[in-house]
Order: structure tokens, then C-alpha cells, then sequence
């Protein structure tokens, strides 16, 4: 019966010694699936701030743009009528000057 045993206890360890090869395999496996995870999430968000930031600039020169167009039509209309550019001019002056002395 010791035979039998003994039979077992080594039939035992070398099960264990199997099962720990397979846990460290899984292990490593798991490690391995969520790096690739992790470096495939990473990617997505840095195309996603790059996407945002093309489209920042886009607007921003889109307004630089606009800035631009309406800087030439205020020079344009002042050049077309600059005796009503000075009255308004001097209505927006006078204007900021009393709401200042009702501050005072």
C-alpha cells in the first residue's frame, strides 16, 4: 500500500507542477492581453486629442479669418462715410464718459 502512496503523492506533485505551469503561462498571458489593451486604448485617445486639437485650429483660423473680413469691411465703411464714423465714434465716446462720472 506505501506503493500506492508514494504513487500518488508523485502523481499528485507532478499534477501541481503541471497546474503551476499552466497558471504561469495564463499569467503571462493576461499580462500580455492587457498591455496590448492598454497600447491600443492609448492610441485611440491620443488620435482623439490630435482630431480635437485640428479642429481648435480650424476654428481658431476660421475666426482669424472672419477677424480679418470684418477689419475690411469697418475700414471700407469708415472710408465710404467717415463724417457718420466720427459721429459714432463720438457718441460711443461720450457716451463711456457719463456711465464713468455716474461711477465716481
Amino acid at each position: 500500500m506505501s506503493k500506492m502512496v508514494e504513487g500518488a503523492a508523485d502523481t499528485l506533485a507532478a499534477d501541481m507542477a503541471a497546474l503551476r505551469d499552466e497558471i504561469a503561462r495564463l499569467s503571462a498571458a493576461a499580462g500580455e492581453l492587457l498591455q496590448e489593451r492598454t497600447q491600443a486604448g492609448g492610441r485611440r485617445v491620443a488620435a482623439a486629442v490630435g482630431n480635437a486639437g485640428d479642429r481648435i485650429a480650424g476654428a481658431a483660423a476660421d475666426v482669424q479669418d472672419r477677424a480679418k473680413e470684418l477689419h475690411g469691411d469697418v475700414a471700407a465703411g469708415i472710408a465710404r462715410h467717415p463724417f457718420a464714423a466720427l459721429l459714432i465714434v463720438l457718441g460711443v465716446g461720450v457716451a463711456l464718459g457719463m456711465m464713468r462720472r455716474g461711477h465716481r
